[in-house]
């Protein structure tokens, strides 16, 4: 594979390149991927195609994809991990701290009771979720440094995903 194919089949996330493999979810102004660093079972982030920041730069066409995606993909990963709620938190990088991932995001992540001792931990493992996302992908989809084995993995539950997710939307709302 050319350095250019290569380089169109990665998925852009602030500075990283990603294998589009960890996608399981594609429409016009979005994009799901399986995050290299999971806070419950089922956690997923949402991606605004065009590279932003801050969830007041979405156009009102993104605004539209990315609050539907968001409604959708709640509601059926919910169902598929059985968890009994979520929390969805927009992740927005207005003050440039450093070591922030530069792209507005959404996490999904799904929730049962008792998942955390003390229910705020959830703000803990997300605060800590961009450092350990960056040591991740140094290990596993660094340039020149792809760890097969992993990407197989993301791979096959992104595929998984993606087609139970294809058979509700389907089900839904093409009727």
């Amino acid at each position: 594979m050319s350095q250019q194919q290569q380089t169109q089949s990665l998925l852009r996330f602030g500075k990283y390149l990603l294998p589009q493999q960890i996608m399981f979810w594609n429409k016009q102004h979005s994009y799901a991927i399986l995050p290299l660093v999971q806070i419950t079972p089922g956690h997923i982030i949402l991606v605004p195609k065009k590279q932003i920041k801050s969830f007041k730069d979405l156009s009102t066409q993104e605004l539209f994809d990315i609050s539907l995606q968001i409604k959708f993909l709640t509601k059926y990963i919910e169902t598929y991990f059985h968890a009994s709620s979520s929390t969805v938190y927009m992740h927005n990088n207005d003050n440039k701290e450093e070591g922030q991932i530069e792209q507005f995001f959404v996490h999904i992540i799904p929730r049962k009771a008792g998942d955390f001792e003390i229910n705020d931990e959830i703000y803990l493992k997300i605060s800590e979720f961009e450092q350990q996302f960056d040591i991740k992908y140094q290990s596993y989809f660094s340039p020149g440094k792809i760890n097969q084995s992993i990407l197989d993995q993301y791979q096959d539950d992104a595929q998984k995903l993606s087609q139970y997710l294809s058979k509700q939307y389907k089900d839904e709302y093409i009727q």
